[in-house]
């Protein structure tokens, strides 16, 4: 089955790896918007560091944590993840010697804890609101 842009972009915004479920919310002319800072998960950053392998960079994963989270999560959503723990602001510093790649089950606890507080600050109404706005954007 092939998947329009539409259909895969509902099935990716359902997604507990989603990376705006774990951004603050702000409101822009009655909208709610995700921000660009990770608030819901900075206090996971320790437990996240701890709860992890140090791993040695291969050829293989050089500038490429979608591949690392494909290898150990499988699934590339999570290479914001990888890149965030390892202190990377783009792919382009994804080339350290050695990778930090928390273990799945501290990925699970901090995405299901963070994802919590995520639907309990959104406003359901708006978020449907914005998807709906986005579906009559797509559609021009």
């Amino acid at each position: 089955m092939i998947l329009d842009a539409l259909q895969e972009s509902k099935l990716l915004y359902n997604s507990i790896t989603d990376i705006s479920k774990y951004k603050s919310l702000y409101k822009v002319s009655g909208k709610t918007l995700p921000s660009l800072s990770f608030e819901k998960l900075t206090h996971f950053y320790s437990y996240l560091k701890y709860n992890s392998d140090s791993v040695e960079m291969t050829k293989h994963y050089y500038m490429r944590p979608d591949y690392v989270s494909y290898d150990y999560y499988q699934t590339i959503n999570l290479a914001w993840l990888i890149l965030w723990v390892n202190d990377c602001g783009s792919v382009l510093q994804f080339t350290m010697k050695e990778i930090i790649v928390p273990y799945q089950h501290a990925v699970s606890y901090v995405l299901s804890k963070s994802l919590v507080s995520y639907s309990q600050s959104a406003n359901k109404s708006t978020t449907e609101e914005i998807n709906n706005e986005l579906m009559l954007t797509n559609k021009l």
